[in-house]
Formats: C-alpha cells, sequence, structure tokens
C-alpha cells in the first residue's frame, strides 16, 4: 500500500467445488450473507477490493452467479470498493462447456470493475494433446468480449504452465519442472520460429 500498490485478494471455491459456491449463494438469503461477509473482509482489512474465481458451475447456475455478482458489485461500490472476476474463455454467449455457460458476460462485465478472463485450456490436462491458449482462439476470444464487455475492464489472464501428455491425460508442469524433466530425458528444447 505504501508503494501505492492495490491490494485485490482473490476468493475461489477450494478445489474449484461447485458445492460450496451453490452452499454460499444458492438462496437469496445465503447470497446476502455470503455478500456481507465478503464485504466486511474487504472493509475490515481494508483491501481496495475482491477478486472473485469461482468455477466448476453449472450452466443452471448462470442467474444465481449473475444475481451474487450484481449484488456483491453494489454493495462494494458503496464502499469505494472495487469488484474483479475472473470468467471462463469462451467464444460466444452458451460457451461450449458448462462453465463458461454459467457465466453471462454482458451483466457480469457491466457490474464488475475488472474482468479477467482467463484464456487457457484450450486444451487441458483431461483431454486430447494441444496448445494450451492457440492465439488464434485468444483472439477469437477478445473479439467476442468486445461485444459484450466494455475493453476497458477487460484483462487477459495467461497461464504460465505447460502439460506433459502422456495419451489423453496431461500432467501439468511450471517451466523450471519442464527444464528438469527435459534434462532427466536428454531432450533438446526446440522452439518453432
Amino acid at each position: 500500500r505504501k508503494l501505492g500498490i492495490r491490494v485485490v485478494p482473490s476468493i475461489a471455491n477450494a478445489g474449484f467445488n461447485r458445492d460450496f459456491v451453490v452452499d454460499a449463494i444458492g438462496t437469496p438469503e445465503n447470497r446476502t450473507q455470503h455478500v456481507q461477509k465478503l464485504v466486511a473482509i474487504v472493509v475490515d482489512n481494508q483491501f481496495d477490493g475482491i477478486d472473485i474465481d469461482y468455477e466448476s458451475l453449472a450452466s443452471g447456475d448462470r442467474e444465481m452467479f449473475t444475481l451474487f455478482i450484481e449484488e456483491l458489485a453494489a454493495a462494494l461500490h458503496a464502499q469505494n470498493k472495487l469488484l474483479s472476476i475472473a470468467v471462463h474463455a469462451k467464444t460466444k454467449d452458451a460457451g461450449t462447456w458448462d462453465g463458461p455457460a454459467a457465466q453471462d458476460w454482458a451483466r457480469l462485465g457491466a457490474a464488475a470493475d475488472e474482468f479477467k478472463i482467463m484464456t487457457y485450456d484450450f486444451h487441458y490436462s483431461g483431454g486430447e494433446a494441444g496448445p494450451i491458449a492457440p492465439l488464434d482462439w485468444i483472439e477469437e476470444v477478445l473479439t467476442y468480449a468486445a461485444t459484450v464487455v466494455p475493453p476497458e475492464k477487460t484483462y487477459v489472464g495467461v497461464h504460465f504452465y505447460g502439460y506433459d501428455w502422456v495419451g489423453t491425460s496431461g500432467e501439468g508442469l511450471e517451466w523450471n519442472n519442464v527444464m528438469k524433466r527435459a534434462e532427466q530425458h536428454g531432450a533438446v528444447v526446440q522452439r518453432d520460429e
């Protein structure tokens, strides 16, 4: 804070367990309590705001999650605090699986101050091998985002990991582990220009 750096902690559902989110915001009463608790954490700790990263939601959770974000934004803004949210990448409103389908980008983008798109896992650890974040896909995601969210609110989340795939199972590795594994197997690092 002394250096002028904003303090905005991120809150995620542990293990990205959907049940935790449904328990916290699944009813109007629980949602109100959860919003009040989060605002209290921000205010009591003199944080500048909070970042919400609730994942593994089902498409049917869309309205529940949207109402939560709208109510949290209103409560935080009343305290002059900001709301940041992390969302799954998608190239159309419906998305290609439940996670993105559960997120109404137009309403979430209108409520939040910072809209952070996780532009990774195009191919993921439980699927076939392939690029995590191909540039043409990221371009499609951002093109779609610009149609529903003010671009000045949009942030691109990038990955700092790769996958070592064996068949259709990928093990997530960060750079230092990749280099250790390459050395262990005598692999030569090659780059595609």
